[in-house]
């Protein structure tokens, strides 16, 4: 459960209090009618349910644990699967042209998961060897890349 007025800070910058409820309600009116009535509960404190919905974000934080266990364990190929389900979901970025102290926390997070991903799909492919070689030597130079922008604070 999300109170109102932290919900209408997620959405919008500084908020009117006097307005909230004008602004917020007709949102409400509009995820009730695409996901069906059930899909908002509360009134002051308001929960969005979508039991059947797939949040590529928590599979990537999944995905991610998969992937540094096989490689702790040296199960290359246990790991190279879940490796590239992180990085995909870490790739595609968060919000784009939005902009809130909660996105920019999400995006550090995607960042250090990209990071991870790299990492790990890095030895799975340098443990498979064969044809995977080439694959280890791009996800090696993306990484070497990154550091160099992180020590240069360009962050990308």
């Amino acid at each position: 459960m999300c109170p109102r007025d932290e919900v209408a800070e997620a959405l919008w910058r500084e908020p009117d209090p006097a307005a909230v409820d004008a602004r917020l309600n007709p949102l409400l009116s509009k995820l009730r009618r695409v996901f069906g009535a059930e899909s908002v509960d509360g009134r002051s404190a308001l929960r969005l349910c979508l039991p059947d919905a797939w949040v590529d974000l928590e599979a990537a934080a999944e995905a991610i644990h998969r992937a540094e266990s096989a490689v702790a364990q040296r199960e290359w190929a246990r790991a190279w699967g879940p490796a590239l389900t992180a990085l995909f979901a870490a790739e595609r970025g968060f919000l784009p042209g939005e902009d809130a102290p909660w996105i920019d926390e999400i995006r550090h997070q995607l960042a250090e998961l990209r990071l991870r991903a790299l990492e790990s799909y890095a030895a799975a492919t340098l443990g498979l060897g064969g044809t995977e070689l080439t694959a280890a030597v791009r996800a090696g130079r993306q990484l070497t890349r990154l550091a160099r922008c992180a020590r240069a604070g360009t962050g990308t």
